[in-house]
Parts: C-alpha cells; sequence; structure tokens
C-alpha cells in the first residue's frame, strides 16, 4: 500500500512540474523527511507554503521579490521568489534554513528561448485581432 501512496505522489509531482496558467509554480524541497511545497500563481498573485501538506504561510503578491519566513520543529525556514525575467516569466524560488540557503530551483513558463516566447506572443496576440473582429462584427451588426 505504501507503494502505491508512493507512485500517486511522483504522479502528482510529476504533473505539477510543468508550469500552467491555471496551476502556477509549484517547487518541491526536503529537509530531515519534512516536505515542502510551495505553489505561486502569476495569474491570481497567490502564493502559498506547505509543510507536510499543511499551509503555513500565505499572501498574494505581484511584486518580483517575495519572502515567506515560518518556523517547523525549531528551525527558521525561508522562502523566496525572484522574478528572474518577466517576458518569459522566469521564477526562481530559494528555501533558506536557519539563514543558509540550501536549495534553489527555477522554473519558467514560456522555455524555448526566443522562439518560445515569439510563439506566445503570436498566439496572444492571435487571440485579441480574434476578440476586436468578433466584438467589432457584433457592433456592426447590432447597431450600425
Amino acid at each position: 500500500m505504501n507503494n502505491n501512496i508512493s507512485t500517486t505522489r511522483e504522479l502528482l509531482v510529476n504533473n505539477m512540474s510543468k508550469v500552467t496558467i491555471k496551476d502556477g509554480f509549484w517547487f518541491f524541497f526536503e529537509d530531515d523527511g519534512i516536505e515542502i511545497a510551495v505553489n505561486a500563481s502569476t495569474f491570481s498573485g497567490k502564493e502559498t507554503v506547505y509543510v507536510n501538506d499543511n499551509p503555513v504561510s500565505e499572501k498574494r503578491s505581484y511584486a518580483v521579490l517575495s519572502l515567506h519566513n515560518f518556523q517547523y520543529k525549531g528551525k527558521h525556514y525561508r522562502v523566496k521568489f525572484d522574478v528572474i525575467n518577466i517576458l518569459t516569466q522566469k521564477v526562481e524560488c530559494s528555501l533558506a534554513i536557519n539563514g543558509k540557503v540550501q536549495f534553489t530551483e527555477s522554473k519558467a513558463y514560456i522555455t524555448g528561448g526566443v522562439l518560445g516566447f515569439l510563439k506566445q506572443l503570436s498566439f496572444w496576440i492571435g487571440i485579441g485581432v480574434t476578440v476586436g473582429f468578433v466584438t467589432g462584427y457584433l457592433a456592426i451588426y447590432f447597431f450600425g
């Protein structure tokens, strides 16, 4: 049964390793058997830090630098979000334990360098053109 839980947890972590608009950024750390999961949404600005699946810190932030401080089992933890690149939404998350940075991980919403950025840009421009065309057509149809 423990193996089944482990497999389910691996699937969950693998699915959350991808950055999406819906799920945001997920980062996972471990310290002496303590599981620390961190989630940040670029859409809502909500940031949540979980220790062993229990939320210990939560706030909303649209800043390029955000800190979460908490204590657990006598240790002082600090989670730091740092937006490295606004265009690609590359975020670096680091975990400091008792004042020393132990883990750092970075993820980006737009991957693939300039080509990835241009693909995303053209997609959103296409959405804007389509919405503008439909809105203009409906305005002319009903009011024109």
